[in-house]
């Protein structure tokens, strides 16, 4: 069988993510939407909404709160192989964006795959090492092999989740740079603007991956 997708959209409700679910709908089996603000409903039938009843900001379990309520979706629907495409609420996707990485997931057997934002090369990385910055992960747009049950490191709490995630994917299959499916990010730094006790995490999240790997990712 096909590998169904679900959507995974950390939200507190700001008012890009009417559009961010327009923009994947038709794309997605399923949308589980990760509340960690005001927001507990989407209104987008089918969307299932899963609250963080965390008391700080941290990205990287909101990621994984969504990968698990994703896992048990497709425990549900009983699907051995699965794709999780986590995003920000303040992305549009282009309408070939779930398709294009899942497309690259199963024909290389990459455990993540993201779209390349800047030329139409596909590259395949396999090792954990440090690249030039037009080939990083995209951290607002990226999409797992769910079945490899890759999962964030929640003491990256803000920053470098996304390359500890990619490096990790790397030695597990590999990681798919996708050209043909660039995102647009309506509002780059947006919480680090509106909170900025997270713009300090940054320094602490850096060190956190230079313990980890010996090496920061640039």
């Amino acid at each position: 069988m096909n590998a169904p997708t679900w959507a995974v959209i950390p939200s507190d409700g700001r008012p890009y993510l009417a559009d961010c679910l327009s923009s994947l709908s038709g794309q997605v089996d399923g949308i589980v939407v990760v509340a960690n603000g005001p927001l507990r409903e989407s209104g987008v039938p089918g969307t299932v909404t899963v609250e963080d009843t965390g008391t700080d900001r941290n990205i990287s379990r909101w990621w994984n709160l969504g990968l698990a309520a994703v896992e048990h979706e497709a425990q549900r629907v009983r699907a051995p192989r699965w794709n999780a495409l986590v995003v920000n609420d303040d992305i549009i996707a282009p309408p070939n964006l779930a398709i294009s990485l899942a497309a690259a997931l199963r024909s290389t057997g990459a455990a993540l795959a993201y779209p390349s934002q800047h030329d139409n090369e596909a590259r395949l990385h396999t090792e954990a090492a440090p690249v030039p910055l037009e080939h990083r992960i995209t951290g607002y747009a990226w999409m797992l092999r769910g079945e490899t049950q890759l999962r964030a490191d929640e003491t990256l709490v803000w920053w470098y989740g996304d390359d500890d995630l990619d490096w990790r994917a790397r030695t597990a299959g590999g990681a798919a740079l996708v050209p043909g499916c660039a995102v647009e990010h309506r509002a780059p730094n947006g919480y680090t603007t509106a909170f900025p006790e997270l713009a300090g995490q940054a320094g602490r999240d850096r060190a956190t991956f230079i313990t980890k790997w010996q090496q920061a990712p640039h």
